[in-house]
């Protein structure tokens, strides 16, 4: 591991530590240590802390535009993993996941979306994607049923993510779509 590479760890580390997730300065700080620790790990040739870095970088933008539900919790999975970089970085096992808890980022739903019905959909969901791996592994070409009832199913979740304001998953669908229009099942 370069010095550079461990003085800018540190640096975050120490920056990290002292700071509260609602000091909004400090947490621009903490981004900033972040993209050096970023740079210093590219440099280095150490892809893991450097994708991690960029990870805990957009975890950080999204505490600063508030919209993580729980930001302390946020937070200290990230000095967690910050504490791991140094190890990573020597070639040591150690884990740069961020946290084992749920930590939702950038997902805020429309005004017309009710808890109901938000709640209704995710709980559909494990379902719906149970059955598209059946027809998608009942897929051989010849299979027409499988094939026809798969693209419904990317049809109708594009449709409902899109009313439920989950763009992400709805550009998804749209891509799988084209794919499977343009290359055939």
């Amino acid at each position: 591991m370069s010095n550079e590479l461990e003085s800018a760890i540190d640096k975050l580390c120490e920056v990290a530590l002292l700071t509260d997730p609602s000091d909004l300065p400090g947490m621009a700080d903490v981004h900033t240590a972040l993209e050096n620790v970023a740079k210093e790990a590219e440099a280095a040739d150490i892809a893991a802390v450097a994708t991690a870095a960029k990870e805990a970088g957009g975890l950080c933008e999204s505490i600063i535009l508030d919209e993580i539900p729980d930001p302390k919790n946020a937070m200290d999975s990230m000095l967690e993993m910050f504490t791991n970089m140094k190890d990573v970085a020597a070639g040591n096992d150690a884990s740069l996941a961020i946290g084992t808890e749920e930590i939702t980022a950038g997902y805020v739903p429309p005004p017309h979306v009710d808890d109901t019905t938000l709640s209704e959909f995710l709980s559909a969901q494990e379902l719906v994607l149970e059955d598209w791996e059946g027809y998608a592994l009942a897929l051989d070409g010849s299979n027409e049923d499988a094939e026809s009832e798969l693209k419904r199913m990317i049809h109708t979740l594009k449709g409902e993510s899109s009313l439920l304001g989950m763009e992400d998953v709805a550009r998804l669908c749209h891509t799988l779509e084209d794919e499977i229009s343009d290359k055939g099942l």
